[in-house]
């Protein structure tokens, strides 16, 4: 009688367990039906959070460039502007991109924050504006207190400020909503107080020296 019942109780336990192995096998189906469109979602953020990285990052190389080339400068010239921002360009092999970039200069007087001159290239309307009644707002990574409530007569050196924007309509998302445009800033001490400018730039610029070359 003890083998017989061994033999049923044995078959039990088998085709129990032999159940409990689908049961696990089909929550496991079911759990990766679940959560693969939730894997695949994520995998398509990440490869957009990618692209807008890489743009970021080249945007930043182009700025940084820029502006550590323009800090040199005791005067800027038109030929020396323009090629510097054809070269740039060039190098990083973009094409299309007057329209879509625009890369704002600005001679920024420290620390009264006044702009010496600001000079645009590229597309217009790119970049938003930083400038109120001739003092740059916008953030600045070597930033002193202000003497002398701003007085431009306290200032002790100046920065070359270097703004590139880009339309974003020509980047393809997957799940990633971006904004209208990326911008990047970079900035760099310059050597002189006041960076001149030539006839033609000292022309198309906007800033306290236009002001000053009236008077």
């Amino acid at each position: 009688m003890m083998p017989f019942i061994r033999a049923i109780f044995g078959r039990f336990c088998n085709s129990f367990l032999l159940r409990l192995r689908f049961d696990e096998r089909g929550g496991a189906a079911v759990e990766t039906a679940l959560l693969l469109p939730l894997i695949v979602a994520g995998g398509l953020l990440c490869v957009d959070l990618f692209k807008v990285g890489i743009e970021r990052t080249r945007m930043e190389q182009l700025a940084g460039s820029a502006a550590i080339t323009l800090s040199v400068q005791q005067k800027l010239g038109k030929a020396g502007l323009d090629g510097l921002y054809e070269t740039l360009f060039k190098v990083e092999g973009l094409k299309d991109v007057r329209g879509r970039h625009q890369m704002v200069v600005s001679n920024v007087t420290m620390p009264s924050r006044r702009i010496w001159w600001s000079l645009s290239r590229g597309g217009d309307g790119v970049c938003t504006e930083t400038a109120r009644e001739g003092t740059y707002e916008g953030t600045l990574p070597v930033d002193a207190e202000l003497d002398g409530n701003g007085d431009p007569e306290n200032d002790t050196h100046s920065l070359i400020v270097v703004r590139l924007c880009r339309t974003v309509d020509d980047i393809s998302m997957e799940h990633l909503a971006l904004p209208d445009r990326l911008a990047v800033v970079s900035v760099n001490r310059a050597l002189a107080t006041n960076v001149d400018l030539d006839e033609v730039l000292l022309a198309e610029a906007v800033g306290a020296i236009v002001q000053e070359e009236r008077e």
